[in-house]
């Protein structure tokens, strides 16, 4: 990973995905930024996740493993720098994650079987990989917007004991679903044919509809309580 790639493709994906997170689990304060300690604690985790992602990356060689470690270390900063509670951080990590995965298997294997590049030049190329987030991070930015003025719902969960933690785990489960699926997909693609790269991409668009439906369910559901 270059220094062009940290600053311009994993720096501002780290900021980002701290406001989702936090936003989405209703901390909004933790990110006025009129504020010194949200500040320093926004300078202090960013680049951390940043770390752990590249570090991650050449301590292990398995994706599903990256995944589950990024998760993992992410879960303990956030614990740490934010001072929330577990399950809170946990799903944060878990929403802002699955939310990257929903948005990159949306168009990237299309974007593999159009321009029918490997998984090896991919990475190669800073520009290539700058240019692919640009989606994500207007996505991700739109979400932020939208979410600022938003009295999340998910406070409501905090008088549902038992109903937070279901969530927590049918989230958590969709969330290795969709992992496994994308390992799946980068570790067979030199391998695979035109028409099953097709395929793939065919089935990437279940997952984001999948992903949409449940969201849109989830929020439903919790709007009435």
């Amino acid at each position: 990973m270059s220094l062009f790639t940290i600053l311009a493709v994993s720096l501002p994906e780290a900021v980002l995905n701290i406001y989702i997170g936090l936003l989405l689990t209703g901390h909004r304060s933790k990110l006025y930024l009129d504020d010194k300690i949200n500040i320093v604690r926004l300078i202090i985790t960013a680049p951390l996740m940043v770390s752990v992602t590249f570090f991650s990356r050449y301590i292990l060689t398995e994706l599903l493993l990256v995944v589950l470690f990024n998760v993992l270390l992410y879960t303990l900063i956030l614990l740490l720098v934010y001072k929330i509670k577990w399950h809170e951080a946990v799903l944060a990590v878990l929403i802002f994650y699955g939310l990257l995965i929903t948005i990159e298997i949306a168009y990237m294997p299309q974007f593999f079987v159009l321009f029918e590049i490997s998984m090896e030049e991919y990475f190669a190329s800073d520009l290539t990989r700058f240019f692919t987030s640009i989606p994500q991070r207007l996505i991700q930015l739109g979400i932020v917007v939208s979410l600022w003025n938003w009295d999340i719902v998910y406070l409501k969960l905090q008088y549902h004991k038992k109903l937070k933690y279901y969530v927590l785990a049918f989230t958590f489960l969709l969330f290795i679903a969709e992992v496994s699926f994308c390992t799946l997909f980068l570790y067979s693609l030199n391998m695979l044919t035109h028409n099953f790269r097709i395929y793939f991409s065919i089935l990437s668009i279940v997952f984001v509809a999948v992903n949409i439906t449940y969201s849109k369910m989830l929020l439903t559901f919790l709007k009435q309580l």
